[in-house]
Formats: C-alpha cells, sequence, structure tokens
C-alpha cells in the first residue's frame, strides 16, 4: 500500500491505473488495506481498474518459480506433468479473460478482436 500510495502521490493522474488483485493472498474481499483505503478511493476517482488474478494451486507456482519458468513456458515443458500443466492452462485462460476489463489501459482490444477471430 505504502508504494501504491506513493506512486499515486508522485504521478496523479499522468498515469493510468491497473491493480491485481493476486487471489492466491486471499479472496478478493480479503484485501481489506487496500479496500478500505483513501489511496484506493483516489485511484478510482482518477479511472482505476482492478484485475483479479485467479488462485493458484501451490505446487504449480513452486514448479514454476523452481524452473524459472513464465507461466504460458509451463504449457510446453517436457518435465511438467499433466496436472501441473491443466491447473496452469486453467489459470491462463481465467486470467486472460480477467485481463480484458483493462484491456483498454493495457491496449489489448485489438488482440482480444484477433484472437475471437481466429
Amino acid at each position: 500500500m505504502n508504494i501504491l500510495r506513493v506512486l499515486h502521490e508522485y504521478c496523479g493522474d499522468r498515469v493510468d491505473y491497473v491493480v491485481v488483485k493476486n487471489l492466491f493472498h486471499g479472496d478478493a474481499d480479503k484485501f481489506e488495506r487496500y479496500q478500505d483505503s483513501e489511496t484506493r478511493t483516489k485511484l478510482w476517482e482518477a479511472g482505476a481498474v482492478e484485475v483479479l488474478m485467479p488462485d493458484l494451486f501451490f505446487k504449480p507456482y513452486d514448479y514454476i518459480d523452481e524452473k524459472n519458468l513464465p507461466f504460458s513456458a509451463v504449457l510446453e515443458s517436457k518435465e511438467a506433468n499433466i496436472v501441473i500443466k491443466s491447473r496452469v492452462s486453467a489459470w491462463l485462460k481465467e486470467f486472460e479473460q480477467n485481463v480484458l476489463v483493462a484491456g483498454q489501459l493495457l491496449g489489448l482490444e485489438n488482440h482480444a478482436v484477433a484472437s475471437q477471430a481466429a
């Protein structure tokens, strides 16, 4: 919260804000310090968008960390078992859908249209 507050004090409304809630750390409504903060209120007034990063079982996280891989590379990994690949695949699909709420700010609008057409 301190970093977000300082960032907003420094940048103000000159930038767009996308806040990602990593649900590995708890349900979306369990981010009380952020939820109830004056910083969140100011960010919302500045047009901030919140994205939910879905929870992912700890074993795939551990695998990704141990192998130092991006999430998408797990799907191609010969060492990853089917359970890890399946969980990461489902996680990626859900997160990609969740990110679309910030599509305009992240420049994903054209990408989403191209993906749907394919």
